[in-house]
């Protein structure tokens, strides 16, 4: 037997079952809508996340928002599973000209998974969400341990099941010199400019193998 060209043979079994499976991938991605306009302007991007060998990767880029400041970025969905979307001009209830973070939830439901440096922590008050640049754009990458994810969503929200594919991509704040309302409503001890929703993707499935 020639086992070099065994080895051979078996390297190029594994190279394309490798690919097969990148194919085979479960794939979740949006663009950005712009929420809030009069205050935000026109803010674009892309969000995506990826299932790959246990992992969930995540991809995020936005441009128009505020330059030199952090922006929060959550997915957002329901414990019951309704199917999240983001919402239309008709959340803001109180007629203030803006959809505050607690109108958005009759259509989004609640924060479940902050996309920041530690997403498996679903700690949502932390500095270490991404920061724009001078010219108001941002990239975030990060993979996450699906199966910790999974855990750690059943034990804070009692959710048996992860499906980003029912949920969507928040991302939030405005410059410290925007002029908001005292209406518009935030999280306990949170300036509403860090919390009013900026932009929302409504994730879609790409992969073969679910279905929204």
């Amino acid at each position: 037997m020639n086992f070099g060209r065994l080895a051979i043979g078996l390297a190029c079994l594994s190279s394309l079952a490798a690919a097969q499976n990148a194919d085979d991938a479960v794939m979740y991605a949006a663009p950005f809508q712009a929420l809030n306009p009069a205050i935000t302007g026109d803010v674009s991007g892309e969000a995506s996340f990826r299932e790959v060998n246990g992992k969930l990767l995540a991809s995020i880029q936005v441009s128009g928002v505020a330059p030199d400041t952090m922006h929060l970025q959550h997915l957002h969905g329901s414990r019951d599973f309704m199917e999240s979307r983001c919402p239309p001009a008709a959340a803001d209830t109180n007629d203030d000209g803006l959809i505050d973070l607690a109108e958005s939830r009759a259509y989004s439901g609640i924060t479940l998974i902050p996309l920041h440096d530690d997403p498996v922590s679903l700690q949502i008050k932390t500095h270490t969400y991404p920061t724009a640049n001078q010219q108001g754009s941002y990239e975030y990458q990060h993979s996450i341990d699906l199966s910790k994810l999974q855990t750690a969503v059943k034990e804070k929200y009692g959710m048996d099941e992860l499906n980003p594919g029912r949920m969507v991509v928040y991302v939030h704040s405005v410059t410290d010199k925007a002029k908001l309302p005292d209406s518009v409503r935030s999280l306990p001890d949170v300036p509403a400019k860090v919390t009013l929703p900026i932009a929302c993707a409504e994730l879609n499935v790409q992969g073969p193998t679910k279905t929204r």
